[in-house]
């Protein structure tokens, strides 16, 4: 009776605790949410006309919202993955340092901390160069070059912190378990799949999201890499570039639009992780 009194204590201080946040969250962006919603179904925001579900046909049928879809899916998938393999391995190696590794991981975590200005100042500097220029003239490859920059400053900016993330959970593995896998003969391959991995999946799945989120805040680079250009070139054009001009050019609805479907695929994606960890960790156990 005792516990039950104290638990529900806790739970009353730690919803109290939470209460001023929530609040927050729900007045500055659930409520500013909603009410942006209802111009999804206006025909624009000075007649207010209701129109129904046309909006949404218009802006599904647009070229230039399919191209900026198309491109934040190809980065999102590309990026992320690149991103936590660059961590896992970044992880992985200084772990195996054990001892005077702090300054390193500080050193390496470090770029998250930088100001976006700064960032693109000194990436801009590496690649302002005449033979780059000619790489991205190229008519096979010019694409890759011209995207390349923003794919570096990702993985240069967000890796450290996906690093950081994973070196928590193979901080936490006991070495016994290293050391009675190898009396048994396992290699070091073999360690890191059958006991670090299945052991990390849960600080994998917190560093997935987090570079997917992360993804999706790249747009102040790439709009300061390419100049603040409305359009640059179609490789480069995501997303946050189409809702941007819908919004300068005071086109509310279709922007509505933009960011409902924008959220509902990022809640789709959201989960499907979530459901597939178990299915991950069924692999890896």
């Amino acid at each position: 009776m005792k516990r039950s009194k104290r638990i529900k204590k806790q739970n009353r201080i730690i919803f109290l605790t939470a209460l001023p946040g929530l609040g927050m969250f729900v007045f500055f962006i659930i409520l500013p949410f909603l009410a942006s919603a209802r111009y999804s179904l206006l025909n624009d925001v000075y007649h207010r006309e209701f129109i129904g579900m046309e909006n949404f046909g218009n802006v599904i049928n647009n070229e230039r919202f399919r191209l900026a879809f198309g491109n934040s899916f190809c980065f999102a998938v590309v990026g992320v993955t690149l991103l936590l393999l660059l961590s896992t391995v970044l992880a992985l190696g200084i772990h195996r340092l054990k001892k005077r590794t702090g300054l390193l991981r500080v050193l390496i975590a470090m770029p998250v901390l930088v100001p976006t200005a700064g960032i693109v100042f000194a990436w801009h500097r590496v690649f302002k160069q005449m033979y780059y220029y000619e790489l991205m003239r190229n008519p096979i490859f010019g694409g890759f070059w011209y995207i390349l920059p923003i794919y570096l400053i990702y993985l240069w900016k967000y890796s450290g912190l996906c690093m950081l993330v994973l070196l928590a959970a193979l901080d936490r593995i006991p070495e016994e378990f290293y050391e009675a896998a190898k009396l048994d003969g396992a290699a070091r391959g073999v360690c890191i799949r059958r006991i670090a991995l299945p052991l990390m999946r849960s600080n994998l799945l917190l560093a997935l999201m987090y570079a997917f989120m992360s993804s999706l805040k790249i747009f102040k680079e790439s709009y300061l890499y390419y100049g603040e250009s409305k359009y640059p070139n179609d490789i480069a054009y995501t997303l946050q570039y189409y809702m941007n001009n819908q919004f300068l050019k005071m086109n509310y609805p279709t922007l509505s639009v933009a960011t409902l479907l924008f959220t509902a695929v990022i809640a789709l994606i959201v989960f499907v992780l979530y459901r597939a960890e178990g299915r991950f960790s069924e692999f890896l156990d």
